[in-house]
């Protein structure tokens, strides 16, 4: 399943949030750098449909090292899950991958169409907010994750 998120939409019962900083709105440069982020992951999203190989040993290695830590059956939330597969591997009973890559989320839903268990939205993780709870919050290969402060994810609360 796929869907859009807007800014501050809600998801499920009150739990976690994610709130990004406030920009100034009169400054053009933060939307056209996420714009071109944006339209970066969507053209090798676009470009590597078809190369699965592509970085699979570190893929499988990160997929093996994380399941040594979240057991299977677990509520997984995966901000930048890119095509949804080490989401997937990980077997949770209740998965939510974010991307802001409207083709990743196309081709995660694509992939991943027959694990009910999955769900697939697009969105900015800097300016989600989600109210529901999760027992791993995963967050593999974003740039932007130096961004985020202990304190902002403090606010997850995890259980």
């Amino acid at each position: 399943m796929s869907s859009t998120i807007s800014q501050g939409t809600r998801l499920g019962s009150p739990i976690a949030e994610i709130v990004s900083e406030t920009l100034d709105p009169t400054d053009p440069a933060p939307t056209r750098h996420r714009r071109e982020r944006i339209d970066h992951w969507n053209n090798v999203a676009r470009r590597f449909a078809d190369r699965r190989w592509a970085g699979r040993y570190y893929r499988r290695r990160v997929q093996q090292t994380l399941s040594h830590v979240i057991p299977a059956g677990q509520r997984v939330l995966e901000l930048g899950c890119g095509r949804g597969n080490l989401l997937a591997a990980l077997k949770p009973s209740v998965g939510l991958g974010v991307d802001f890559s409207e083709e990743m989320i196309a081709q995660a839903a694509s992939l991943h169409a027959d694990q009910p268990t999955l769900r697939f939205v697009v969105a900015d993780a800097h300016e989600l907010a989600i109210e529901e709870k999760f027992d791993f919050i995963v967050l593999s290969d974003l740039a932007f994750c130096a961004s985020l402060s202990v304190s902002r994810m403090a606010r997850a609360k995890l259980p």
